[in-house]
């Protein structure tokens, strides 16, 4: 009888764990949040239909590819080495910029949030990451930085002495003409 009503605990404990399973598998997919999971050779073991929308490929081609080549653009692999070693090293989740090369040839700027499982000797098993497009951000601050660029050439190009100056007294900027009324270099007004 004990026998029995072990099997049916165990029955019980583990059909609830698969639907737990399910469960979460299904948030996972469903999320607009692009997600990801690798391995160190550069082979994609997992990624939800969020992760393929931003990519360009399906499923099937993203288990055919090789992440670490493919989907970074060379110039981003050192940068993205050097932060996988830190979370190796450390064993804490990284953030990192970089980009992704959509299957149409685009660039995608994005940001990762990675993860590691190592084995007991603190080699890296697989990542896993949340990655999000930071697109509209990048197209953001390069209108920022063109503005202000704009900006402090007018400022520069004008007569009369300009110095911004912040709520707290602090200054912000200072045009050519007041560096040389004040003589000074512009980081030591």
């Amino acid at each position: 009888a004990q026998d029995v009503t072990d099997r049916k605990q165990i029955e019980l404990a583990l059909k609830n764990s698969l639907k737990e399973a399910e469960f979460l598998a299904g948030i996972i997919e469903k999320t607009h949040q692009p997600i990801g999971c690798g391995f160190p050779n550069g082979r994609l073991g997992f990624c939800n239909q969020a992760f393929c929308d931003l990519t360009g490929y399906s499923f099937d081609e993203l288990q055919r590819i090789d992440w670490s080549k493919e989907l970074t653009p060379p110039e981003w692999v050192d940068h993205e080495t050097r932060a996988l070693q830190e979370l190796i090293d450390t064993g804490e989740p990284v953030e990192y910029e970089k980009e992704y090369i959509h299957k149409n040839g685009t660039r995608i700027p994005i940001s990762l949030l990675v993860h590691v499982e190592t084995d007991d000797h603190g080699v890296a098993q697989y990542y896993y990451a949340f990655i999000t497009d930071i697109t509209e951000r990048k197209l953001v601050e390069r209108k920022i930085h063109a503005e202000k660029a704009l900006a402090e050439r007018y400022l520069n190009l004008a007569g009369v002495m300009f110095i911004g100056v912040d709520c707290e007294g602090n200054v912000n900027v200072a045009n050519r003409k007041a560096c040389q009324v004040l003589e000074c270099a512009p980081e030591d007004v």
